[in-house]
């Protein structure tokens, strides 16, 4: 493993031996980032995936889900999304789409902001017990730390870029 973020970032990166499926050239960067631009971000929700058998090399592939740029705070590394999060998600790259050929990773999903709700009683007053609801705004850790973690330690397998 290069090696694991410090601080508030939950970031892990590791170093497979062998290379799965074919190599893909693929930016990490936040530049060029703008508000209000729709990003991707895959995960594997409550543990759902898909088998597309040959297409992603034998290996599952992930859910994709869609969202827009509604915050950026570079100081601290956070970029804030509209979109839906749930469990499984956390730790999934998050996307920009270019042209059909370009994709750039700008982060990882980290968690979801949730907002606490109070459960009514039968006469609608509110009792003891509560429940957490999605916001819908995703936290995201930009892609600084994990490049930080493959330059200070770069190992791994070898891949040729075209």
């Amino acid at each position: 493993m290069p090696g694991h973020g410090d601080g508030g970032a939950d970031v892990s990166v590791l170093a497979p031996q062998v290379l799965f499926g074919a190599p893909h050239p693929l930016s990490i960067t936040t530049a060029h980032l703008m508000l209000a631009e729709d990003i991707y971000f895959l995960g594997f929700p409550f543990g759902m995936s898909f088998d597309v058998g040959d297409l992603n090399a034998g290996f599952p592939m992930p859910l994709v889900k869609k969202g827009i740029v509604s915050g950026l705070h570079f100081e601290d590394g956070l970029i804030l999304l509209d979109g839906h999060n749930n469990p499984g998600f956390s730790g999934g790259p998050v996307v920009r789409r270019g042209t059909s050929t370009e994709q750039t990773v700008v982060g990882l999903v980290s968690a979801y902001r949730y907002d606490r709700n109070r459960v009514l009683d039968t006469d609608d007053k509110p009792g003891p017990y509560t429940y957490d609801v999605n916001t819908g705004i995703v936290y995201v850790q930009d892609v600084r730390q994990v490049l930080r973690l493959i330059s200070d330690n770069p190992i791994g397998i070898e891949v040729d870029q075209p």
